[in-house]
């Protein structure tokens, strides 16, 4: 292929990566040789370039560490820019100025879909003391409620990573940011938009590739949609990506045709002749995931369920989800775990294999449900009330299967492969804990079997005796 035959959106796009990675690297040298403050200015600089690359961001979570600024590097470590650092680079003065309430949006119908509503967690059953961990002293879950903005003339930014919507006037509507609206508000004036013409509706939502936010951050969207009274048919185009064939097969299924997908433009701003945006947030964070799971209300698993699950389907069924096609987060010794299951009659399945109405038959008809922590766990959303779930945790620990258990009104265990113990966080290490994330969530799992099998057998021996 020749230059000429080059699309030009990719040549700039191409372009832009490499200045980027040119400031990296000067930015970089910089950082070694003590020179913090201009290696920021340079590394923030590249970051602008493409904000929805994240490593970037964390490069600059090691220069704030060098500084001994450990507030500011937890914040890059979680995808965030530092206060600091937007009024310093960012012209943070202004987009806090022009930053409205849906409510108060310029041309903006704001339609009320569902109330905020608080739920009391259960400390969760376990082999160990789960209070020692801080994902499970959240005391209630916090649902926020939903709503749909109908705004005329209004654009929106989606680049993987940071949401903003900002109305006719240029205002940014505060919740629908996710990330880091100050920086987009600065950079997006200085490039050329996209204009699709007719009714747009943005859907999609940050790691939207990922099963559990797809089903509970995205699908259920289309729910508050219909509440608003808004049909789905007279909407022209939905903006969310959609890759996997469980995406494909979960739009058609709730009544969204493929042609009327667009993929989002990560470039610049998109601006809609009507543009509908549907708030939901399931977590207790506004500009990164914090509390995941924890900010869900009860009707997301309900009306999963209502939409998948035929009604007919028989329970009985005792399951082990397996991660090892996966190969992350799987217990190294799986091939004698499943053996010993399966003398007990638990049977060992690999979700992956099937599609989401089939996940949702199997998953509905189960009384027991172990597995590691992991996306197939999003399935017991479909599970009947008062099935027993374990859930099985190593390093990497979050709550929102045991959040998603109370709502769906399960018995809930937290299964620890090693004791819990006090986060870096809470021993004087919050760095180290926030920028060894994705380590801890790849790591393969030590699981003591026998121990395991042990606590399986004292739970199904009360269970026979309750019965």
């Amino acid at each position: 292929m020749t230059v000429d035959q080059i699309d030009p959106e990719e040549r700039c796009s191409r372009a832009t990566k490499k200045l980027q990675e040119c400031l990296i690297e000067e930015g970089q040298r910089l950082s070694e040789t003590g020179q913090y403050q201009p290696a920021l200015a340079i590394m923030f600089r590249a970051y602008a370039l493409r904000p929805g690359v994240t490593p970037v961001l964390h490069s600059i979570g090691r220069i704030y560490e060098a500084m001994g600024d450990t507030e500011s590097a937890i914040a890059c470590h979680r995808g965030v820019i530092p206060e600091a650092a937007e009024k310093q680079y960012f012209n943070a003065a202004s987009a806090i100025q022009r930053t409205v309430r849906s409510r108060k949006a310029s041309n903006c119908q704001h339609l009320k879909t569902h109330r905020s509503e608080s739920l009391r967690l259960r400390l969760p059953a376990s082999n160990a003391d789960p209070s020692t961990r801080p994902e499970f002293r959240a005391g209630r879950t916090e649902s926020r409620g939903s709503f749909v903005s109908v705004m005329d003339s209004a654009a929106f930014w989606f680049d993987g990573f940071n949401t903003v919507v900002v109305d006719n006037e240029y205002n940014t509507v505060e919740e629908h940011i996710k990330g880091n609206a100050c920086l987009i508000r600065d950079i997006a004036r200085q490039r050329p938009e996209r204009t699709i013409s007719g009714t747009v509706c943005f859907l999609d939502a940050r790691s939207s590739s990922i099963y559990y936010h797809w089903m509970m951050d995205v699908l259920p969207k289309v729910a508050i949609l219909t509440a608003a009274g808004i049909d789905l048919g007279s909407i022209d185009h939905f903006v969310v990506r959609c890759q996997s064939d469980f995406q494909r097969q979960t739009l058609t299924h709730v009544g969204i045709p493929e042609e009327k997908l667009i993929a989002p433009w990560s470039e610049g701003l998109t601006r809609c002749t009507q543009l509908i945006v549907p708030y939901l947030k399931n977590d207790r964070g506004d500009r990164f995931y914090n509390g995941l799971g924890l900010g869900m209300a009860r009707w997301v698993p309900l009306w999963l369920k209502s939409v998948f699950v035929n009604p007919a389907s028989t329970r009985g069924e005792m399951l082990y989800i397996s991660r090892a096609s996966r190969g992350t987060r799987s217990p190294r010794q799986e091939q004698r775990l499943t053996r010993e299951l399966g003398q007990r009659g638990v049977r060992t399945v690999t979700l992956e294999t099937l599609s989401v109405t089939e996940q949702a038959s199997l998953l509905s008809s189960a009384t027991l449900v172990i597995a590691p922590h992991g996306a197939g766990l999003t399935n017991i959303a479909f599970c009947e009330a008062g099935t027993t779930v374990i859930e099985l945790f190593d390093g990497y620990v979050v709550p929102c299967y045991w959040a998603l258990s109370e709502l769906a009104e399960l018995d809930y265990h937290a299964y620890f492969a090693r004791s819990p113990s006090p986060s870096p966080q809470q021993a004087g290490e919050p760095v180290q804990k926030v920028s060894s994330l994705a380590e801890r969530r790849n790591q393969g799992m030590n699981l003591d079997v026998d121990d395991l099998l042990s606590y399986l057998d004292t739970l199904m021996r009360t269970r026979a005796m309750a019965s």
